[in-house]
């Protein structure tokens, strides 16, 4: 299957949340005919994007002298509005070496580009802060739970754990 016009719509521009002067119809048919020339559709549904990446793995459009993430451009073609805060990538990497596929463009699908807020972006994504967040009990598998864990300095402990180390170093005598 083939990305055509007919997919995107008739969106207008914007960029970065900010209304933006909408582009002429002969200068939208030629985003459009650009940014489709590089997008190869999946097996699994993903708009694989074919051009420019960025260091981090993520599509990078050029239009209008400036560079844009490709997934965020096809939010404003298709959807003719302000992209939200976040698209998250929810589709697996093909390639294994990723947890989410993050040349996937395909905004029209739920199960490719969620919006969501940089919170739940950061949840749900392959850094370290939501790995540690994700987890549900300490390295001794005692649960992380209202009563049993302690924060400090925006960190999380296991009060159970914390409490046997006390106890080991006193019966040391230290």
């Amino acid at each position: 299957m083939t990305v055509t016009a007919e997919h995107v719509g008739k969106g207008r521009f914007h960029g970065r949340g900010r209304s933006r002067l909408a582009p002429s119809p002969e200068e939208r048919e030629e985003i459009i005919r650009r940014f489709l020339k590089k997008i190869q559709v999946s097996a699994a549904g993903c708009w694989e994007w074919t051009g420019a990446l960025d260091p981090d793995g993520y599509g990078r459009f050029r239009y209008r002298n400036r560079s844009a993430l490709a997934h965020r451009v096809a939010w404003e073609l298709i959807y003719g509005e302000p992209v939200p805060e976040v698209l998250d990538h929810r589709c697996p990497d093909p390639t294994g070496r990723r947890e989410k596929n993050r040349r996937c463009c395909n905004v029209r699908s739920r199960e490719h580009l969620l919006p969501s807020t940089v919170v739940q972006n950061t949840l749900t994504g392959e850094t370290v802060t939501g790995g540690n967040l994700r987890k549900t009990h300490c390295a001794r598998g005692h649960p992380f739970d209202r009563t049993n864990t302690a924060s400090r300095g925006g960190k999380r402990s296991c009060r159970t754990c914390r409490r046997n180390r006390k106890l080991r170093s006193e019966a040391k005598g230290g």
